[in-house]
């Protein structure tokens, strides 16, 4: 499930709200904690498909993630099954106590879209990238709706976290490509090589410093990445999390 990604989900949705704070609605409080919970919910169910499915297609094996629990006999596919039906059902009861309906529909979607990612997505040479980057940045969009029923106080950090996810699962792909070409897996790394990948993954990163509020951490972590792809990917969350709140 991946528990250390939660703090940064949450964070985004409180970011989100926190823009959102001169139009709130009755019971924003409870609205920000449901959204807090399903934005974990829909993170948590990302990784566990992911892994689960990757584990049963041969993906991950003991050469390729011989840490990943699936693979060391950890967990059993069964356990991560009832899991996932868990995680889905706790999404619908969330959905129907959401108060505003754009809060429901995104968290409807960045559901869909965890589940297509691994499902039909994932070989798609950018678009895996592009699924990946939309998930988390639809956090602070969905914590402004769930609080005050609209967005347009969080488009702009959206499109900021957007840009500086889909550049980090750019520069992951560059770290993973020795592994996911012995699996047999078709990403930017293995199929233009590492350079043309950390280029490539520059564009979105424009993006980000277009519009954050700081662009000081977002030309670091450009930098970080050209130089050491590998300490780049452990940098981004920092980077994003100054760009955000650094002026």
């Amino acid at each position: 499930m991946r528990p250390v990604t939660l703090p940064q989900s949450a964070a985004l949705v409180a970011y989100g709200a926190y823009g959102a704070r001169h139009a709130l609605q009755p019971g924003a409080p409870l609205q920000l904690a449901l959204s807090t919970l399903g934005t974990g919910a829909v993170t948590s169910s990302s990784m566990l498909i992911n892994d689960l499915v990757d584990y049963q297609r041969g993906v991950d094996t003991a050469a390729s993630q011989p840490n990943r629990p699936l693979v060391r006999g950890e967990v059993q596919p069964e356990a991560v099954e009832v899991l996932l039906q868990c995680t889905y059902l706790l999404v619908l009861v969330l959905m129907c106590w959401l108060a505003s309906v754009r809060a429901r529909l995104l968290l409807l979607a960045a559901t869909l879209v965890t589940y297509l990612y691994t499902e039909h997505l994932k070989p798609l040479l950018f678009v895996k990238n592009a699924a990946c980057a939309f998930v988390v940045a639809s956090a602070p969009a969905f914590g402004a709706a769930a609080v005050s029923g609209q967005f347009r106080t969080a488009w702009r950090s959206s499109l900021v976290v957007f840009g500086m996810i889909f550049h980090r699962e750019m520069v992951m792909d560059v770290g993973d490509r020795c592994g996911d070409a012995a699996a047999g897996l078709r990403t930017v790394a293995t199929a233009f090589g590492a350079r043309v990948a950390l280029a490539l993954s520059l564009a979105p990163l424009a993006l980000a410093l277009c519009l954050a509020p700081c662009r000081v951490p977002v030309i670091l972590q450009g930098s970080a990445a050209l130089i050491t792809p590998r300490l780049a990917v452990h940098t981004a969350p920092l980077a994003l999390g100054a760009a955000l709140l650094c002026r």
